[in-house]
């Protein structure tokens, strides 16, 4: 009988079980260079945190942002072709928008502004995900 043992690495402290008034939600993606990503909104107003692990999820280590990105909950996240990020989220009015996210370093996230995807608020904090076909990219 083999027996296995992990260690949980720990790469954020929460202050809050809610994001922005909502339950906060995580994800996770792996970009071009293989590294994992992980994100997720925390604390109020729902701050965005982000984490960047070079050696499979075994560390993981802060990454930067251009800006804080706030307040935001139920966020997902994908990487294109040439590494840029996709983001999608809830935010303000419970409004769903989308942000791309360019890394001028391969540990750091430059956000555009945002886009707002449709005109009606969410009934609920929806799961979204980001992902691209050839260059057209679709939400």
């Amino acid at each position: 009988m083999a027996t296995a043992t992990t260690e949980a690495t720990t790469i954020g402290q929460s202050d809050s079980q809610v994001a922005g008034g909502s339950p906060a939600q995580h994800a996770i993606a792996r970009d071009l260079d293989g590294a994992v990503w992980a994100i997720w909104p925390d604390g109020a107003p729902g701050t965005l945190h982000c984490a960047r692990s070079a050696d499979g999820g075994a560390s993981f280590e802060p990454t930067g942002q251009s800006e804080a990105l706030a307040p935001i909950w139920s966020a997902s996240i994908a990487f294109d072709e040439q590494g840029a990020a996709d983001l999608v989220c809830v935010g303000e009015a419970q409004y769903v928008f989308y942000r791309k996210g360019d890394r001028p370093q391969p540990d750091s996230l430059h956000w555009s502004i945002r886009v707002r995807l449709h005109d009606v608020p969410a009934l609920a904090s929806p799961s979204a995900v980001a992902f691209l076909e050839g260059d057209e990219t679709r939400v």
